[in-house]
């Protein structure tokens, strides 16, 4: 980061507006600022310090403080400055909470806190980041720089009594600075992690011990010797109740197996019945069967001869079709042979007609002589017109640019003054934009002023109703947890009741181990005993209640907590709104619209303005174009005029060589086109009469062609009916059928033929199936006689009920033994996971105690990076001490341990020279702790830019300390500042040492005065 511009209003001792250009002192100046005490030196620090983070370069000043006193009431207090980050430039301007003069109305009022941030673009315009809030640009800038405030007080503006602060800082305050500059946030988040993976496979451990304490109570054993004698003790019952189970199963087979041989042979009885009756009822349909076979005989025999009878009728009319075609041939010939008779006719004429074409064509030849004179005299008498036109289109011409020329010179003259009138109007935009994006975010604010009052009714209603559900989860939760205590008790009574049924005298009890037996369980018939099942049952359900009892309270106080953030928002919002929140939101919107509608105009009129000025410049341009072609259309003119009087002398003299009955063009061409009409219409009469009399002849030699041929076809056809007609009668003697329409009845269609064979091949087809069927089960059922369904199903479901009871039975002893195996497995389970878990803490934890410092050395990972990071710096430091101090002092790092608890390994000491010892660098004297703290600034600056190629160190600001030093220590460190400079960075100095004024030409002198201090650069 380095300052590029800095402008002061009403800051410090600063009354009116002090504007620094630091890139007047050069690209990476070393520089004074010089004045005397009280002056206002430190206050440029402050202001560059406040305009980035909102605070000044000292923490012991507040930014409310910083107004100047003697500042009038109506200038506003802030800030600007313009910097450079990388390759991109920025702009700030930040105003403090103050107290400013109303400015319509008497008195003051509070002005609040408000900052705005830009980018500034390449092509000079600025890019809005952001419009109002403070912090969102304290935040903008921290992420830009990569320091806080803090940090950006310790490396690069070193204000009074400040620096020495990173110079005495112990481990854990440098390890925040250092972390920040190197970006070593990984190796903490390594730490952090490591530790949060010891403490959960630690938590894993907890949860697995619980998990085997709970897996044994839940399977009624108190430990696992206890689990294996209940496993041992089920196994005979299981092995009796499977042996049950089985004899069970086998007696029901044989039940089911008699039950289906039953229903088989009386299905058998049935079908039997069935298809005798289905039997009789085909034979009733015999008859009807018969007539179709009948009918299908008949339809097959007059298929057989109706080819014949369809073959004549299709050749008596063809030869009749002959017949009518002869008669139509034999009248066409006759007409066709009037018709060559007439051609031949108008052929003679047409060419008596031709003898006068030959005097006609010599006509022609003569008049188109005369018409290529006229073309000639056309075109000439065309060209003198052309340069008449030609004429006045010149004139026209220069006429036309000279009232251009006047035009242009008027409206230049108008956009002149409207560019004067919008220079002036544009005076206004600056205040009304800044007053615009002020509105903007106000109306911003109000609307979120206004969603939060609604969301924060929404959200008391909310918690009312999650209060009401907790209310009724914690009582249903309170009520299961009764009845879970109540099950359990019960099922122990129960299990005691049992046992004491099994106690006898002189035997210990298994409980207690007394031989005497007082007073015996017994069971209360007023209670029902409980299975195990049911206290389980009972114990999941009062979890789930308690489940949702705790899940209804996260939702109840998650509730409360964004009731409570929202009423600190309106808080927060109501602070920086003040007034606002009673001012109604339409009158905010009426306003920015207004405003926004004015800004808009001004733009506009800005647009307009630069538009103006382009126009202004093409004016000019266009005036001096004007001159040329108005001088071009002048020689024009003149050009035209010699033209024209050239074009009339030669349309006269080819005038007078065409005589004056021929001069008319439209009369020559109608003369023209007459002859050769004439003489096209009788070569196109004769060439016409030819082809029509060659035509009539082809035409009657095609048809006489056709009436002979026609004239065979006939006698043809005629013989081939007669033929036809004897075999026809012949088959229609010997058929069934007396005339032709008793055969086209008896005829039928090929589907209806198919459908009647194909019923009558099904009907066939049915009847033999059914006695074969009929027959069969006669054979099978000889002897047999139906079984009683009735007995035989009561005995069935007699023995199925003997079975599902012995099932049931063994069922629940090996649910009971699946169970205890189970939780067996399941204690296995724990028992691998437990040990896998220990193994891996054996790793994770010794990693995280080594990481985050947790051994003697008590130096986590990060430290010991930043630990490597500082020698770095400390030799860079150290190059510089040694030449401040003439060779006595080197800047190391304490390696021992510190005592109790305090971290340890990023101490400093100074190893002196001169004793051969290292000491606590808080032993140094005024003079030697400013050369150390600068040395190490200027060796931190070096290796923070090495390492962390994000945060860019280009300017270093130190403020007094140079008076502590002798005149030979003070030459030193110039010289290294110099040598720093070199490197490429902007250094100044806040100093009142008259050898600095000497040795150092560039110096901003602050001149203080009654009116307020000023600024004054030198060397520039």
């Amino acid at each position: 980061m380095k300052p590029l511009q800095l402008t002061i209003q009403a800051f410090g001792p600063f009354a009116g507006t002090e504007t620094i250009n630091f890139e007047s002192l050069g690209s990476n100046p070393l520089f004074l600022i010089n004045g005397p005490t009280g002056a206002g030196k430190s206050s440029i620090l402050d202001a560059i310090c406040f305009a980035l983070y909102g605070q000044s370069s000292g923490t012991e000043r507040d930014p409310m403080q910083l107004r100047c006193d003697r500042a009038d009431a109506r200038v506003l207090t802030e800030i600007s400055l313009e910097f450079s980050l990388a390759d991109k430039r920025y702009k700030i301007r930040r105003v403090p909470t103050q107290q400013r003069a109303k400015l319509r109305q008497q008195g003051t009022t509070t002005q609040q806190t408000e900052a705005q941030f830009w980018q500034i673009l390449s092509h000079g315009e600025s890019q809005l980041l952001v419009a109002k809030k403070a912090n969102e640009v304290s935040t903008q800038v921290r992420d830009l720089i990569g320091l806080n405030v803090e940090q950006f007080r310790q490396v690069m503006v070193l204000p009074q009594g400040k620096f020495v602060e990173l110079l005495n800082a112990d481990s854990s305050q440098r390890e925040k600075i250092f972390s920040q500059l190197f970006q070593t946030q990984a190796y903490k988040r390594i730490e952090e992690q490591l530790k949060l993976q010891a403490a959960g496979i630690r938590q894993a451990v907890d949860q697995h011990r619980n998990q085997i304490k709970g897996v044994l109570k839940l399977a009624g054993a108190d430990s696992e010797q206890c689990l294996e004698t209940l496993i041992d003790g089920l196994k005979p019952s299981l092995e009796a109740g499977l042996q049950d189970k089985n004899t069970a199963l086998t007696s029901l087979q044989k039940r089911s197996s008699e039950k289906h041989s039953a229903d088989t042979l009386l299905a058998s009885f049935t079908t039997l019945k069935a298809k005798q009756v289905e039997l009789a009822q085909k034979t009733t349909q015999q008859a009807s069967y018969a007539a179709k076979q009948e009918r299908l005989d008949q339809a097959v025999k007059a298929q057989k001869i109706n080819p014949l009878y369809q073959q004549l009728r299709q050749q008596h009319l063809g030869f009749e079709k002959i017949k009518q075609q002869r008669e139509n041939a034999k009248h066409s010939l006759q007409a066709k042979q009037q018709l060559q008779i007439s051609a031949e006719e108008v052929l003679a004429e047409a060419k008596q007609n031709q003898q006068a074409v030959e005097g006609l064509q010599l006509q022609y030849r003569d008049l188109s002589q005369q018409q290529g004179r006229l073309v000639e005299l056309n075109q000439a008498q065309q060209q003198q017109q052309q340069a008449a036109e030609e004429l006045r289109l010149s004139q026209e011409r220069r006429d036309k640019v000279a009232l251009q020329q006047r035009q242009l010179e008027q409206q230049q003259a108008q956009q002149q003054t409207r560019f004067e009138q919008l220079v002036l109007a544009q005076q206004e935009f600056a205040p009304k934009q800044l007053r615009l994006q002020q509105l903007e975010q106000q109306l911003i604010q109000r609307k979120q002023w206004d969603d939060l009052q609604q969301q924060g009714d929404v959200l008391a209603k909310d918690v009312d109703s999650l209060a009401a559900d907790f209310t009724e989860k914690e009582q249903a939760a309170e009520q299961a947890a009764v009845f879970s205590q109540q099950c359990e008790y019960r099922w122990h009574s129960g299990q005691a009741a049992l046992l004491a049924q099994s106690l006898k005298l002189e035997q210990p009890c298994p409980v207690c181990g007394s031989k005497q037996h007082p007073q015996p369980a017994q069971v209360v018939e007023s209670e029902q005993p409980c299975s195990l099942q049911q206290v389980e049952d009972a114990r999941l359900v009062e979890t789930s209640k308690k489940q949702l009892q705790q899940r209804s309270h996260d939702q109840l106080l998650a509730a409360k907590n964004k009731v409570l953030h929202c009423q600190q928002q309106m808080q927060d919002m109501q602070q920086q709104l003040l007034g606002l929140v009673d001012t109604p939101l339409a009158a905010l919107q009426q306003q920015y619209k207004q405003l926004q509608t004015e800004v808009q105009l001004l733009l506009d009129q800005q647009r307009d303005k630069t538009v103006i000025e382009q126009a202004l410049g093409k004016f000019n341009m266009q005036l001096l174009n004007i001159e040329q072609r108005l001088l071009g259309a002048e020689q024009d003119y003149q050009t035209s005029c010699t033209q024209q009087a050239v074009s009339s002398a030669a349309a006269d003299h080819l005038a007078s060589q065409i005589p004056a009955q021929y001069r008319d063009q439209q009369r020559l061409e109608t003369e023209l086109a007459g002859l050769a009409e004439t003489i096209q219409g009788l070569n196109t009469r004769l060439e016409h009469a030819s082809q029509q009399q060659a035509d009539a002849r082809s035409a009657c030699d095609r048809a006489s062609s056709s009436l002979q041929s026609l004239d065979s076809q006939q006698a043809q056809a005629k013989q081939q009916c007669q033929q036809l007609t004897r075999q026809w009668t012949e088959a229609l003697s010997q058929s069934d059928f007396a005339t032709p329409s008793e055969l086209q009845a008896a005829l039928l269609e090929e589907f209806e033929q198919q459908s009647l064979q194909g019923d009558l091949e099904q009907y066939r087809s049915s009847c033999d199936r059914l006695k074969g069927v009929i027959k069969q089960l006669n054979s099978d059922l000889a002897g047999k006689v139906a079984p009683d369904i009735e007995q035989i199903n009561v005995l069935l479901e007699q023995q199925q009920q003997a079975y599902q009871a012995a099932d049931e039975a063994w069922s629940e002893l090996d649910k009971r033994s699946s169970q205890l195996s189970l939780v067996q497995q399941e204690l296995q389970a724990a028992k691998l996971k437990n040990a896998e878990l220990d193994a891996q803490y054996a790793v994770i934890g010794t990693l995280s105690e080594v990481a985050n410092g947790q051994t003697d050395n008590k130096i986590s990972l990060q430290r010991f990076v930043l630990s490597v990071l500082l020698d770095d710096v400390l030799i860079q430091a150290s190059k510089r001490l040694n030449l401040m101090s003439k060779g006595r002092y080197r800047l190391v790092r304490k390696e021992q341990r510190a005592k109790g608890n305090k971290a340890s390994g990023l101490e400093l000491e100074v190893d002196d020279e001169y004793s051969g010892k290292s000491r606590s660098v808080s032993t140094l004297s005024g003079g030697e702790s400013f050369m150390a703290a600068l040395s190490l600034a200027l060796g931190l600056s070096d290796v923070v830019q090495s390492y962390a190629g994000g945060i860019k160190l280009d300017a270093l600001f130190i403020d007094e300390g140079f008076g502590s030093l002798d005149t030979e220590s003070l030459d030193l460190a110039i010289n290294s500042l110099i040598e720093l400079q070199a490197s490429g960075r902007m250094i100044g100095i806040i100093s009142h040492v008259s050898e600095l004024k000497e040795q150092m030409p560039l110096r901003l002198d602050v001149v203080p005065s009654l009116d307020g201090s000023r600024v004054k650069v030198f060397g520039g």
